[in-house]
């Protein structure tokens, strides 16, 4: 059923006359879903991947089964696919100081990148070769966001220097924004690489200069890149923004920045994401969507930068513990070693 047909029977379920006897809460829901869920286009794939069907499984005891294309059913597909997205983007941003906590957050990373591009309904061999890629595309995606992490992002506080960037945006919100910009591009060049179908020409034969090309070009063309520069100026702004209206919160706070840092990556990947989507269309571009999907994406990925803000507090805690006092702990003696709070804040 395409999308115009969904749409049609969820609207003719909105005006079945039973409708006016559900819940309030329901109504409610069914009467802003045409705007909220009538857009959702995961693929095939996506939604037999081993991970998301584990999510739909969890959720059906909340969100019961209805008929395909009902509101219950669309809600359910959309927290099935921003359930995967936040359960993926956890690891991420969990601070890899301690042995036991990398490991722990790059096989986490690995494992749920893996599940999610294994489908369900696939051969043997393309389950194994999707696994083992999916694997290293979590494992190389963290790498990537730890090796950025640790990168000097103070500097591009240069731009205010030279005009590019007015002087009133310089300071932490600039800098957030930049390493998220960074994470956004990395991730996607890593994504693209390391998935399967990018290396299938039509006939679904391997073709190896397909896949770099198709790599490259969706990594770096003009409409992404200029997604991401009108995003990282967006959120610059957004971030300057609340740091004025918090007081500061941002300069002082490891897990106000991590989590800042998260939503900045989720906005310019949900944004980046429905406009290469709607490309594919060839239909002229639905702003208020756009709008839409980078707000959902930049939401869920402040929460998942959560649990690696209270570790990088808690990191940073330690490592003002570590030059008061000789550390008792393996974990304070690493903590101790790290030169400053942005390298303990980890993003």
């Amino acid at each position: 059923m395409d999308e115009h047909s969904q749409h049609g029977t969820y609207v003719q379920h909105l005006l079945h006359p039973c409708a006016a006897h559900a819940p309030r809460w329901r109504y409610t829901i069914e009467g802003v879903g045409d705007r909220l869920f009538r857009s959702l286009t995961l693929s095939s794939g996506e939604k037999n991947s081993l991970l998301r069907t584990g999510i739909h499984d969890a959720l059906e005891t909340s969100l019961p089964d209805e008929k395909s294309g009902g509101p219950g059913s669309r809600l359910r597909e959309e927290f099935v696919r921003y359930g995967a997205d936040f359960v993926k983007a956890v690891p991420l941003f969990v601070p890899s100081i301690g042995k036991k906590v990398t490991a722990l957050s790059y096989g986490a990373s690995a494992l749920f990148h893996g599940l999610d591009q294994v489908k369900s309904n696939d051969t043997l061999e393309n389950q194994v070769t999707d696994f083992a890629l999916g694997a290293a595309k979590g494992a190389a995606i963290k790498g990537s966001f730890d090796a950025l992490a640790r990168v000097d992002f103070t500097r591009v506080n240069k731009l205010a220097e030279w005009g590019v960037a007015p002087s009133a945006l310089s300071g932490k919100p600039l800098e957030l924004s930049a390493k998220a910009f960074s994470f956004g591009i990395s991730s996607r060049f890593i994504d693209t690489g390391l998935t399967r179908e990018s290396y299938l020409d039509q006939n679904g034969q391997l073709d190896i200069g397909r896949g770099v090309s198709n790599t490259f070009s969706q990594s770096f063309n003009r409409s992404a890149l200029t997604t991401d520069l009108i995003v990282f100026g967006g959120a610059t702004v957004a971030l300057k923004g609340v740091n004025i209206a918090t007081r500061g919160l941002l300069d002082r706070s490891v897990l106000a920045q991590t989590m800042a840092t998260g939503g900045s990556f989720g906005l310019g990947a949900g944004t980046v994401s429905e406009v290469q989507r709607q490309n594919a269309l060839n239909a002229p571009y639905d702003f208020k969507e756009i709008a839409l999907r980078g707000l959902l994406d930049a939401g869920v990925n402040t929460l998942a930068a959560g649990p690696g803000g209270l570790r990088a507090r808690q990191l940073s805690r330690m490592s003002d513990l570590a030059t008061s006092k000789q550390p008792q702990t393996e974990l304070q003696s690493e903590a101790g070693r790290m030169p400053n709070t942005i390298n303990l804040a980890h993003f």
